[in-house]
């Protein structure tokens, strides 16, 4: 168990915002690229030391928030159940990144579940003490993707499957406060709800009919394009583009999907429309071998919720290349990127 640091509260009080439902919805999927030159690479002080003064002098270094006081958490694994790593992973950051769209320190009003019935995927999140707080949540998500990214080591390729994982949520010697499963529709098909959720009514055939014939353009390809740079639209905000150039620095995939989670915590502990300012967010993976890096560009164009956004885009179209089933094929490598809002650069940085 990790020893947990104290962590410093923000002065200002947290307006209320809208409660989350019972089900979250979550609506993504593959956007076209935009017709923009690929932008130019923005330097990565892994890569050449010497820029990295240039790049971040006059940013201002945000502090790396820390668990709530005697927060720790109690995995359970479920070796019977199987399920995929990649929609696993694909996912986890999602839900988390949906939630860190509410202040950190407010209660979970109620029980909440994602779910893809298409894919035989259920993240569920049950509130066993009303004092629960969303922050709570977020930090639980972060250390189910610790537990999950350690089991695949430090190779570069993703391991197709794991268990399926509990964690219980406490506070010091404080009773149970909430539970995070990630597990089956075979083992939580009591929930109520699914089928509402998008996707819902696709049925596991129909699936793989789907796959089926992506399998078929990949092969008459000869094999799936490798693009270097891009660009990628957020689903959700359409003003809002991320433009991305990869370094070829391969990267531990679990130091990458922990470094993206840690990302979350920063978001949670800021207003949605608070500005960014000049300032700099830098998330480590769990090991702290890999860094994500985020500044404002400026002054306060880049707000939190572009930066949540952006990460969320980042996540789900360029690393693990969702094409609205599966992820295609992730990509574990470093890459620089550039937030734009409405044309204008509001935001840049790196992963490495």
């Amino acid at each position: 168990m990790k020893t947990v640091r104290k962590h410093a509260t923000r002065g200002k009080t947290q307006p209320h915002r809208k409660m989350l439902p019972t089900v979250l919805l979550i609506h993504l999927g593959l956007v076209s690229a935009l017709s923009i030159s690929s932008p130019q690479q923005i330097s990565n002080p892994n890569n050449n030391g010497s820029e990295a003064s240039s790049f971040h002098s006059n940013s201002l270094l945000l502090h790396d928030p820390t668990p709530p006081p005697g927060f720790r958490v109690t995995p359970n694994w479920f070796p019977n159940t199987r399920l995929s790593t990649p929609q696993v992973w694909l996912w986890l950051f999602t839900f988390q990144s949906a939630l860190a769209a509410h202040p950190a320190r407010q209660p979970l009003p109620q029980s909440t579940v994602l779910s893809k019935p298409a894919l035989n995927l259920v993240i569920q999140v049950t509130v066993s003490n009303p004092a629960l707080t969303y922050g709570e949540v977020i930090w639980g998500l972060y250390e189910a993707g610790v537990a999950t990214g350690s089991r695949q080591g430090r190779a570069s390729s993703l391991v197709g499957e794991m268990p399926g994982l509990g964690l219980g949520l406490f506070i010091a010697q404080e009773p149970l406060r909430g539970y995070i499963k990630i597990g089956s529709l075979r083992t939580l098909r009591t929930l109520r709800g699914l089928d509402n959720l998008p996707g819902a009514n696709t049925t596991a055939a129909t699936a793989r009919r789907a796959e089926e014939v992506r399998a078929r353009r990949r092969r008459r390809s000869g094999a799936l394009a490798v693009r270097d740079s891009g660009d990628a639209r957020s689903r959700e905000d359409r003003f809002l583009v991320v433009h991305y150039l990869f370094d070829g620095q391969e990267l531990a995939p679990g130091r990458v999907l922990t470094a993206f989670l840690r990302t979350m915590v920063f978001c949670a502990e800021h207003e949605e429309e608070e500005g960014f300012g000049a300032g700099s967010m830098v998330a480590f993976s769990a090991d702290g071998m890999v860094r994500l890096r985020m500044d404002g560009v400026g002054g306060a164009g880049l707000s939190w919720r572009m930066a949540r956004l952006a990460l969320r885009t980042m996540w789900v179209q360029v690393v693990m290349e969702f094409q609205g089933y599966s992820p295609e094929s992730p990509r574990w490598e470093g890459f620089s990127f550039i937030v734009e809002y409405r044309g204008v650069r509001v935001g840049q940085g790196w992963i490495g």
